[in-house]
């Protein structure tokens, strides 16, 4: 399993990293996406997992991507909030970042999110701190 936080100083660059960007862009095929919410010390994330395989002529790997995104209104999904934080003068120098879990394909969506949920539980100083006094939102 690995992990990546990211935090880029400017909302713009955060669209290179962002898994139906990023992982097509390094050969991976999207094979399906899902929506989930993982609780985690009462705090409700808004997980995005991803699907992503990629052949070789003697072999395919496949591996599931759990992200999410934030800004320091809150938590997110998908690129639309930090859009509109690149977008607005204001705000793009605020920054951006995302949180990132590369897991092997055959575990099950409740082995992904227990694990996920105790490196999660580790990283809530950092994502705090990222945030400031934003709320997460789905």
């Amino acid at each position: 399993i690995s992990l990546m936080l990211v935090h880029t100083s400017d909302a713009h660059n955060l669209e290179f990293h962002y898994p139906p960007v990023c992982y097509p862009y390094n050969g991976w095929e999207q094979t399906w996406s899902e929506a989930r919410t993982w609780r985690v010390n009462g705090r409700a994330y808004p997980v995005m997992e991803y699907g992503f395989r990629r052949r070789s002529f003697e072999s395919e790997r496949r591996v599931v991507v759990a992200n999410f995104l934030f800004v320091p209104e809150g938590i997110f999904r998908k690129m639309d909030a930090v859009n509109r934080a690149a977008d607005d003068p204001a705000r793009r120098f605020f920054g951006a970042g995302e949180w990132q879990l590369v897991f092997p394909a055959d575990l099950s969506a409740e082995r992904r999110r227990d694990i996920g949920g105790t490196i999660l539980a580790g990283c809530e100083p950092v994502i705090s701190a990222l945030l400031g006094n934003g709320e997460e939102n789905p």
